[in-house]
């Protein structure tokens, strides 16, 4: 069966005026077009006759950001005589902005000179607005994440702890915190281990084979020596990303908590200072609860071995020891002291005797005020 050559060109147009693209071809020498299809006035509300007709119209309806570089990107392809490949926005009757992909080839004359130039322009602007909201979305969490207190780092995965993984992402506070910037980290895997203090090392590793071996969040808190040789404490805390079960990467952030490490040193010098102190002068130094209906002690000075031969421990596990030790004769003087005391939280004042272990009669002055809670 002979196919007519009317019936192909009537196949030919019905196959250009369903594809959902503009096809198009344009005059190499002077860059007019010379056939849109429907499509054309269907997507841009543009009449078709206005492609043809007006030498400049495709240019002038290009947006004006992109423009000069899709006009520029088309002259040179067409007059080389090679395939061209743009994106660019152009301008609807209606104003609105439409995304095109332009793909485009040229066609050469007798004299093989670049002559036509052929090709497809197709709507991209769902893809091109999922992008640029993809996009924002993106911006958004860095600026979020570059206005934190701390670094939050991407880092590879290693199954060997003692081997550096090689480090995806990291803020650029670093540069703040330790005095080195992000692209000197990201460009050498073992930067941040170079960096961690050695007496910290044994210890980091022990906890990130823990995480690894536990499948837990990781957390630690270590040292860092900075650029300028200063010793920054950190504070590590890091998750594991999986894939099915596949460990792909952990996620973390570093918190730079060396003032609340020079503050906890500090409290813990005052209070060596202040135990030092309490447990040379000659008395006995207690804590007392003031919870409803306990007389627990939860410290007592050493100097209570001494003076009454009761040890620390004795004394703070067994809440009843200091009435069983009391003389017979002020047990009931002293209750009574004490009751009113806790109930108006007026100070304690009393002399009274108790009887060391030893059999010794010991007379005692006790001294004591309510410590508030300051809210």
């Amino acid at each position: 069966m002979t196919t007519q050559p009317g019936s192909e060109l009537r196949r030919l147009r019905a196959l250009v005026a369903d594809l959902d693209a503009i096809v198009w071809e344009a005059d190499v020498a002077s860059s007019r077009f010379t056939f849109v299809s429907q499509r054309a006035e269907d997507l841009l509300g543009w009449p078709r006759r206005r492609w043809t007709s007006e030498p400049g119209f495709w240019a002038d309806h290009i947006h004006p950001d992109d423009r000069e570089r899709a006009v520029s990107d088309f002259l040179t392809a067409s007059t080389q005589g090679r395939a061209h490949d743009l994106e660019y926005r152009f301008l609807a009757k209606d104003d609105r902005v439409v995304w095109l992909r332009d793909i485009g080839h040229t066609v050469p004359d007798h004299q093989g000179n670049p002559s036509l130039v052929r090709g497809i322009m197709v709507d991209i602007t769902r893809q091109k607005l999922t992008e640029e909201s993809q996009q924002e979305a993106e911006q958004r969490f860095r600026r979020l994440v570059e206005q934190l207190p701390g670094m939050v780092y991407i880092e590879g995965f290693a199954d060997d702890p003692t081997q550096p993984a090689p480090l995806e992402y990291i803020s650029p506070q670093i540069e703040q915190i330790l005095g080195f910037s992000a692209e000197e980290w990201l460009s050498n895997p073992t930067e941040w281990w170079d960096h961690v203090h050695p007496e910290d090392r044994q210890r980091m590793h022990e906890e990130y084979r823990h995480a690894v071996d536990t499948g837990g969040p990781y957390a630690a808190d270590y040292r860092l020596i900075s650029r300028d040789g200063r010793v920054v404490w950190m504070h590590d805390e890091a998750v594991l990303v999986t894939d099915e079960g596949s460990p792909l990467f952990w996620q973390g952030v570093l918190l730079n908590v060396t003032e609340q490490h020079a503050a906890s040193h500090r409290a813990e010098e005052s209070e060596f200072k202040y135990r030092s102190l309490v447990e040379r002068i000659p008395a006995i130094v207690y804590l007392e609860s003031l919870a409803k209906g306990t007389d627990d002690v939860f410290y007592i000075s050493p100097q209570v071995e001494q003076i009454l031969g009761v040890s620390q421990g004795e004394w703070v596990r067994d809440p009843s020891i200091w009435f069983d030790l009391m003389h017979p004769d002020d047990r009931a003087r002293v209750e009574e002291l004490n009751r009113i005391a806790d109930q108006t939280t007026q100070a304690f004042s009393a002399e009274y005797k108790l009887i060391a272990r030893d059999g010794r009669t010991v007379w005692i002055r006790d001294e004591a005020v309510i410590v508030r809670d300051e809210t």
